[in-house]
């Protein structure tokens, strides 16, 4: 994703590597300054809410890029993507860690990295395939922001199905 991110900043918004960089140092400064933060200020939430909440964040940041290009556009994406990020990162390894049976843990972690993994690896791919196609972004943003709300949709298709869903 940051490869088709930043490919994307180059062509569309003209942004060159100094401009890049101050993008991911907004990122960099606001985990590291407001990550616990936001974790403490969120603990009362449900784990499966933040876990759903989270990536519609992070797809509407990248949907917003859609918008008329400005700084202020890239700014707002950048922070709704972090947030999102610094929700979802924690969340999801704990959840997945918590769900497993005690003989199982390591196993289930080992799962959740190589899935993360193949997405590291294979998301670049198919971003900047997708920028290659349309170099507007309108596909690969839209295309984000519908991936990103699946976990809603399959969270209310399953949820009277599924026994741990209801907690």
């Amino acid at each position: 994703l940051t490869t088709s991110f930043s490919l994307f900043m180059n062509t569309v918004y003209h942004f060159d590597m100094r401009d890049l960089s101050l993008l991911f140092i907004i990122n960099c400064v606001m985990i590291g300054s407001l990550q616990m933060l936001v974790i403490n200020r969120i603990k009362h939430l449900s784990q499966t809410f933040i876990m759903l909440f989270a990536p519609l964040l992070m797809g509407i940041g990248f949907a917003i890029l859609l918008i008329k290009p400005s700084i202020v556009t890239v700014i707002i994406c950048m922070v709704l993507v972090t947030i999102g990020e610094m929700l979802f990162m924690p969340i999801s390894q704990n959840l997945v860690y918590q769900r497993a049976q005690e003989h199982l843990k390591g196993y289930y972690m080992g799962v959740y990295q190589a899935c993360y993994a193949t997405a590291v690896i294979i998301s670049p791919m198919i971003g900047t395939t997708t920028l290659k196609i349309d170099a507007s972004g309108k596909v690969l943003w839209l295309f984000i922001l519908f991936i990103s709300a699946l976990p809603v949709c399959g969270y209310f298709y399953f949820r009277n199905k599924v026994q741990e869903l209801k907690q």
